[in-house]
């Protein structure tokens, strides 16, 4: 397999990644003040 650098696509792919989990973060502190911790780390 070869190996290709494409700076472009690694900037993108970290900003992705970044952008993912902050969503994450959000979609498990907004449900937080109504609903009880085990059952968000459950679900």
């Amino acid at each position: 397999m070869m190996r290709t650098d494409n700076p472009t696509l690694e900037i993108g792919l970290r900003i992705l990644s970044g952008v993912l989990f902050t969503g994450m973060i959000i979609c498990v502190k907004a449900p937080s003040d109504a609903t009880p911790l085990g059952q968000i780390v459950f679900f």
